[in-house]
C-alpha cells in the first residue's frame, strides 16, 4: 500500500545514512520550542566592553560544554561557581584581544610599507571609507581602542582576584591552561586562517608588481591570466579526486551519491508487502545491497573525477606550450613561482 512504501523509504533512509557514517545514528526530529527557549537561555552572553563579533550557534555550544566539563572538574574548588566563570570570560575576553592585536599589527605593517591591505581590513572600513590611504588611520584607532578595552578588562580582572582568596596559583594555572588549550581553539583557528589567508595575498599581489614592471603587453597580459585559470581548474580537479578517495576511506559518502542511491533503491522497492513484519526481514536482508550500490556510485565518481583530471591537465600543457611563444622566460618564472604560493 501507499503507506507502507513511505515506511519503507523511510527505513531506507535511515539505514543509508547509518551505514554511511559507520553506523552512528543521526537524529530525525527536530527540537521542540521548548528546547531551543531552553537551550538559549543556558547560552552565556560574553561581556559587551569587548568589540568582538558574538560567536555563533555552534561555538556558544561548544563553549557551554567546555564550561561544563571544566566546572565539573573543580568541584573541589572553594570559588563558587558564578565567581569563577567570571573570572574565565574575563581571561577569554583578553585572549581574543590578544589574537586580535597580533593579526591587525601584521595588516598595519605591511600596509603602511607596502600598501597592500587585507580583504578583512577593507570589509571592515569599507563603511568608514572608500580611500585606501586612511586605512592606516583607522587600524591605529582601532589598535589603540584594543588596547584600552585589554587594560580595562584587566583592571577588572585584578580588582574580582582580591576579593577571591581562594583563587590559588595552581587555580589559576588550571584556568590558563583550559582556556588555551580548549575556550580558545576555535578563534585561534579562525585567527590563524585569516593571518595564512593575507600571507598568500600579500605574496601573490607582490608578484603581481613584479610581472607588471616588466611592462607586459596586453596579450600578454589576457594569456597569462587564462594560463592562470587553466592552472587553477586542474590543480582543482585534482584536490577534488583527494577528496573522494578520502571519503571513501572514511565511509563519508557524497550527497550525490547518497541521493543517486537512495533512488534507485526506492525504485526497486516492493508494493506488494502488507505485512509489517516481513517487509522489515527483507529491509534488513538488504543491507549488503544498499552498501554495494552506494559504493558503486562513489567509484563512478572516482572515474569522472579522474577523467576531468585529464581533461584538465591536457588542456594547461596546450597552454604551456603556446606560453613558449607568447611569453618572456621572466614573465614565466613569476608565473611559475605563483602557482608554488
Amino acid at each position: 500500500t501507499e503507506n507502507v512504501q513511505e515506511e519503507e523509504e523511510e527505513v531506507l533512509s535511515q539505514k543509508l545514512i547509518e551505514l554511511s557514517t559507520e553506523g552512528q545514528k543521526r537524529p530525525v526530529t527536530t527540537p521542540t520550542s521548548s528546547q531551543e527557549e531552553n537551550s538559549r537561555k543556558k547560552r552565556i552572553c560574553l561581556s559587551k566592553v569587548v568589540d568582538i563579533k558574538q560567536p555563533s550557534n555552534q561555538i556558544t555550544s561548544y563553549l557551554e560544554t567546555m564550561d561544563e566539563m571544566f566546572h565539573h572538574t573543580m568541584v573541589s574548588s572553594m570559588i563558587p561557581r558564578s565567581d569563577l566563570q567570571a573570572i574565565i570570560e574575563y581571561k577569554h575576553q583578553m585572549k581574543v584581544i590578544q589574537l586580535n592585536l597580533q593579526r591587525w599589527t601584521r595588516y598595519y605593517e605591511v600596509g603602511v610599507e607596502e600598501q597592500l591591505w587585507s580583504i578583512e581590513v577593507k570589509e571592515k572600513l569599507s563603511i568608514k571609507t572608500s580611500d585606501e590611504k586612511q586605512y592606516a588611520i583607522y587600524i591605529q584607532q582601532y589598535l589603540d581602542e584594543l588596547d584600552q578595552q585589554f587594560e580595562h578588562l584587566q583592571q577588572q580582572l585584578n580588582s574580582d582576584k582580591k576579593n577571591l582568596s581562594q583563587l590559588t596559583d595552581n587555580i589559576e594555572r588550571q584556568l590558563d591552561e583550559f582556556i588555551q588549550n580548549y575556550r580558545l581553539v576555535p578563534y585561534t583557528m579562525k585567527s590563524d586562517y585569516q593571518l595564512a589567508r593575507f600571507d598568500y595575498e600579500y605574496q601573490d599581489q607582490l608578484l603581481e608588481r613584479q610581472f607588471l614592471q616588466l611592462q607586459p603587453t596586453d596579450q600578454q597580459i589576457e594569456f597569462s591570466k587564462n594560463l592562470y585559470k587553466f592552472y587553477y581548474e586542474y590543480q582543482t580537479a585534482k584536490k577534488e579526486l583527494i577528496e573522494l578517495k578520502h571519503r571513501i576511506q572514511c565511509n563519508y559518502p557524497t550527497q550525490q551519491s547518497v541521493t543517486q542511491a537512495l533512488s534507485m533503491l526506492s525504485r526497486t522497492i516492493s508494493t506488494t508487502v502488507v505485512n509489517p513484519n516481513f517487509y522489515h526481514q527483507e529491509i534488513d536482508q538488504d543491507e549488503k545491497k544498499l552498501q554495494d550500490c552506494l559504493n558503486n556510485f562513489m567509484m563512478k565518481s572516482i572515474q569522472e573525477a579522474e577523467k576531468k583530471i585529464s581533461q584538465c591537465r591536457l588542456l594547461f600543457q596546450k597552454q604551456e606550450q603556446l606560453s613558449q611563444s607568447i611569453l618572456t622566460s621572466s614573465l614565466v618564472d613569476i608565473l611559475y613561482r605563483r602557482y608554488e604560493l
